[in-house]
């Protein structure tokens, strides 16, 4: 999608079997009416933030010409995904829930596919399950329902970072690997309180460690 792109859609926001959507490597601004589906073995690439060193384009030592810089993407519905190659999701406001089961890249897949739920608000759930890809994390998001993590699988001992997140039910991570963990998360932050998450009920299963001692 070009630079400072204003796109609105007043229906869904179908992402076909195999098709590739690229809206996350320039900031824009998308408003979509109603649903976000991505199909299988498609990929949804939406949003970009300063806090995740901005976007694509400006590179990540923030001296491209988008340094700083990140889009508003506001999904009036849900977005699911249905066994896709991959999902990009970077700052984004959700009002519904955000949906994944199956799909994700393989282990070995040639150049890094990460899964990523990055600086985004979500007002309803977040589920994702049977995932198997390279990397996978949910970072500095806020999601006001319960999260909910089983059967992902990853070939980068790194990824299932859970990392600064504020949830306002409960955090259940079950079967993953590798286990779920602050990772390399947090490095270069000096605040020693970042890694951790806010919870608003319970934690169950693999996460106990997002909860600061």
């Amino acid at each position: 999608m070009p630079a400072n792109a204003t796109v609105t859609i007043t229906g869904n926001l179908n992402v076909l079997s195999g098709a590739r959507l690229d809206a996350d490597s320039a900031p824009s601004t998308i408003t979509v009416g109603r649903n976000v589906v991505g199909y299988p073995g498609s990929t949804t690439g939406l949003g970009c933030t300063a806090a995740h060193g901005g976007c694509t384009t400006g590179g990540p030592d923030g001296n491209g010409p988008y340094a700083g810089q990140q889009s508003s993407i506001t999904i009036m519905g849900n977005a699911s995904f249905d066994h896709v190659f991959n999902a990009a999701l970077d700052g984004l406001t959700v009002n519904g829930n955000v949906t994944s089961v199956g799909g994700g890249a393989g282990f070995d897949f040639p150049g890094f596919i990460p899964f990523s739920v990055k600086d985004d608000t979500i007002h309803g759930n977040l589920t994702v399950s049977g995932l198997s890809t390279t990397w996978f994390g949910v970072i500095r998001s806020t999601i006001d329902g319960n999260v909910s993590l089983s059967d992902i699988m990853l070939g980068d001992p790194d990824g299932n970072e859970i990392v600064h997140d504020t949830i306002g039910k409960n955090l259940i991570c079950t079967n993953m690997v590798p286990a779920p963990q602050i990772g390399d998360a947090d490095d270069g932050i000096p605040d020693p309180s970042y890694p951790f998450s806010t919870v608003g009920r319970n934690v169950i299963g693999q996460c106990g460690f997002v909860l600061a001692p």
